[in-house]
């Protein structure tokens, strides 16, 4: 009898733990940030499995708006365009376009062909996805 009271009181014990710091951890993990009017930076480009980074001085970032613009800069250019969500992760980009001024070692083309051909994008946490061409990706954080 008493081993049958003991087992149950460490029991008990042992659930109130578990529930008090498991929802600790979940109340300070960070949230997955909203895709419209977040700066988001690009982190790398994943084409056809290479990956290729920005230069340390060059800053690629861009920021979706509400009613369907998004605007960003490259190292020297800056661009803009329009897009659409078609249904919940699915990106189409309507039309973009940016300044042409000649910048060293710049991706500023490959980056736009990206967002050309965009078609869809995930969030997880403070990281952005945007996947597109057959086998390629932007990857872009925020703080």
């Amino acid at each position: 009898m008493r081993s049958r009271i003991f087992s149950t009181i460490v029991l008990i014990v042992c659930c109130c733990c578990y529930n008090m710091f498991t929802s600790c951890k979940s109340s300070t993990e960070p949230k997955a940030l909203d895709l419209l009017s977040t700066l988001w930076t690009l982190e790398s480009f994943h084409i056809e499995g290479n990956v290729i980074k920005p230069q340390h001085e060059q800053i690629y970032n861009v920021r979706f708006k509400e009613g369907g613009t998004f605007t960003g800069i490259n190292d020297c250019n800056d661009f803009g365009g329009e897009y659409r969500i078609e249904r919940e992760n699915s990106m189409i980009i309507l039309s973009v376009g940016g300044s042409k001024m000649y910048c060293r070692d710049s991706k500023f083309l490959d980056y736009l062909e990206a967002f050309r051909t965009a078609k869809s994008y995930k969030i997880h946490k403070n990281w952005l996805y945007i996947y597109y061409g057959d086998n390629s990706k932007l990857i872009f954080y925020s703080e």
